[in-house]
């Protein structure tokens, strides 16, 4: 029989350690897979059912709003409710349907299923009846019933519907999509205020507004903030488009066995040309606005440049005055004339015409002369920026770095008395 050795014994009880070791990581990881796509299992179905309960609260609170719509509606129009969605078509303007009826531009065919259910619930009862209609776009009107004459699922439109849906230069070809039809009650109107769309409607009625309202409201049966009425102007003349800006006492209100005041405002083309004029006279106002700015801040680096350049020259001013204050204080005491030394009298003829002279030692630098005649000049040049010049001979006196070590004879000074004039530099 053949034994192991301890070596080996060892190393098959490592290779099962690992083995053990290993299974049981295998094991681990396949449980948690298992709990991961259990718990995704678990959460697809809670979303699952909260996205059931969020649509089951919302079609809760559309029915909730539908119930009070309708309980609004029964109540505003006294227990008569009648709403449908319809195909819009248009009648053909002065067609058939109109003849023989006074109040004919804004009523509107509908399938006689309607009547029938208004017919039901006794709608006769609230008079004239009037519907609600909007368009796709969310544009509406109101219109009252020519006849439920349409066929089912369309409403026919006359062309004052059409052009309050979709604008004062709509045509029949306008008139497409569905509708939105619903049955309301309207109170009598008491005021409403027009705008026409061209400033000639006033010019063409003149006097005759009154009349020519009157006239235009006596085809209608009701009015909606917003509609565009098309109304007769002067004989042979051209319509005028109206707009509805207001009304009272409701934004849509019946037209029928009713005294409206009406007003009319300036016309469409009129406001619009005031907001141009307006819009011009603020680009106007902007413009000038701006050369005023451009302007100031013109004067005001002028004025910066000016205070600036006057502190330099008052910095400079100070300096050259220091300048001459320390020079005045350091020129040696002016010889007396009875002193029995050499002197030189010297007359400076400074560039402002005034003059300065002084008694020197012919043996005094040359530079002692330049700064009796810094220290003089109140106006003068600054130092270092002239030459002296004297006269008969001409010699020049130049205020060089030997200035210190020439004296004034070295220099040409003569004994007695010479004219100095002073002369800038010469640019080099």
């Amino acid at each position: 029989m053949a034994f192991l050795s301890a070596g080996e014994l060892k190393a098959r009880e490592a290779k099962l350690k690992r083995e053990q070791q290993d299974r049981v990581k295998a094991q681990a990881a396949r449980a948690e897979r298992e709990r991961l796509a259990t718990q995704r299992v678990a959460e697809k179905l809670a979303a699952e059912a909260d996205a059931k309960r969020a649509a089951r609260i919302a079609e809760q609170q559309r029915q909730e709003e539908l119930r009070q719509r309708l309980e609004a509606d029964r109540e505003r129009n006294r227990g008569v409710v009648c709403e449908a969605r319809l195909r819009a078509v248009a009648i053909p303007e002065g067609g058939e349907p109109f003849r023989g009826i006074r109040r004919a531009a804004d009523k509107v065919l509908l399938p006689p299923s309607v009547g029938h259910q208004l017919e039901q619930q006794g709608a006769a009862i609230n008079g004239a009846p009037f519907f609600h209609l909007q368009a796709p776009s969310g544009a509406a009107t109101h219109a009252g019933a020519l006849a439920y004459e349409a066929a089912e699922g369309t409403v026919a439109l006359p062309l004052k519907v059409i052009h309050s849906l979709w604008g004062p230069d709509a045509t029949e070809a306008s008139c497409m999509g569905e509708l939105t039809v619903k049955y309301v009650r309207l109170e009598k109107g008491t005021y409403v205020k027009f705008q026409p769309r061209h400033a000639a409607f006033q010019k063409a009625v003149g006097d005759d507004v009154s009349a020519v309202l009157e006239a235009a409201l006596a085809t209608h049966s009701c009015l909606s903030a917003g509609d565009w009425l098309r109304v007769a102007g002067a004989a042979a003349g051209p319509p005028y488009d109206l707009r509805v800006l207001e009304l009272r006492p409701g934004s849509a209100v019946s037209v029928i066995d009713t005294e409206m005041d009406a007003e009319v405002e300036p016309s469409l083309e009129m406001e619009r040309r005031l907001a141009e004029e307006a819009a011009a006279e603020k680009r106007r106002r902007d413009q000038l606005a701006a050369i005023q700015a451009d302007q100031r801040r013109a004067a005001e680096a002028a004025a910066q440049q000016q205070h600036d350049a006057e502190a330099e020259a008052a910095r400079q001013a100070a300096e050259a005055e220091a300048v001459r204050q320390a020079k005045r204080a350091a020129l040696p005491e002016e010889p007396p004339a009875a002193a029995g030394e050499p002197l030189v009298t010297c007359v400076l003829r400074f560039p402002d015409g005034s003059r300065a002279q002084r008694r020197f030692r012919i043996s005094d630098a040359l530079q002692t002369l330049f700064d009796f005649t810094d220290a003089t000049a109140a106006s003068g040049p600054p130092p270092g920026s002239y030459q002296l010049i004297a006269q008969m001979p001409r010699r020049i006196l130049h205020p060089s770095s030997c200035a210190q070590q020439l004296t004034l004879q070295q220099a040409g000074l003569q004994l007695g008395s010479e004219t100095l004039m002073l002369e800038p530099l010469p640019i080099s």
